[in-house]
C-alpha cells in the first residue's frame, strides 16, 4: 500500500459535484462516499493564509489539461475529477479549520493528481497526492441465453444463471 497518496478507492462514475452540493438527503449519502474531511492547522508563529488547487486544473503553457493522470489511457487529456472546498483559509496562529475533498469520476479510469497547498509569502507549496479510480456496474453471466424445451402439465425444469461482479464495487438489487 502506497502511503503517500490519499486514495478514495472505486467510486460510481455518473455522479456529479452540483448534485453533492444540494443540500437534499441524497447529497449526504453522496458526501459520505465522494468526499472527505481534512482538518488544516496553524503550528506557525504567524497568522497565514492558503489557496488551495489542484495540479491538473491548473492552466499548462500549452493551454491543454495535462494527461499524465490517464494512467489507463496515456496520451489521452482528462480533466481532473477532484474538487476542493473551501478554496481559500485564512487561518490564525494554532487554529484549525477544515476542507472537504471531492472525487467525481467521468470515466473508468484511475485518476491521480495533487493537491496544491499555496502558503502566502511561503515560495514552497504543500502538496498531498490523491487518487480515484472510476468504475460502472456489471456484471458477468454464465450463459447469454436460456433455453427451456417444452414440459408437459404438472413438469418441472431448472436452468441455472451464475451472476458475478468483475468490479471493485458491490452490486445489490
Amino acid at each position: 500500500m502506497d502511503q503517500k497518496i490519499f486514495k478514495f478507492g472505486p467510486l460510481l462514475v455518473g455522479k456529479r459535484y452540483e448534485d453533492a452540493k444540494e443540500t437534499s438527503s441524497k447529497s449526504v449519502a453522496l458526501g459520505a462516499t465522494y468526499s472527505d474531511t481534512w482538518r488544516i492547522s496553524n503550528t506557525g508563529v504567524f497568522d497565514c493564509r492558503i489557496d488551495f488547487t489542484f495540479l491538473h486544473s491548473l492552466d499548462q503553457t500549452s493551454g491543454k489539461p495535462d494527461d499524465s493522470q490517464n494512467l489507463t489511457n496515456p496520451g489521452r487529456a482528462v480533466t481532473t475529477p477532484f474538487h476542493v472546498e473551501p478554496s481559500t483559509l485564512d487561518l490564525k496562529v494554532d487554529e484549525v479549520k477544515e476542507i472537504t475533498i471531492w472525487a467525481f469520476p467521468k470515466e473508468p479510469l484511475i485518476y491521480r493528481d495533487s493537491l496544491i497547498c499555496s502558503i502566502l509569502d511561503n515560495p514552497i507549496p504543500v502538496m498531498f497526492n490523491v487518487s480515484c479510480e472510476g468504475t460502472r456496474p456489471l456484471l458477468d453471466l454464465s450463459t447469454e441465453r436460456l433455453e427451456f424445451s417444452r414440459l408437459l402439465v404438472g413438469q418441472t425444469d431448472y436452468k441455472e444463471v451464475t451472476l458475478s461482479n468483475p468490479t471493485k464495487l458491490p452490486v445489490k438489487w
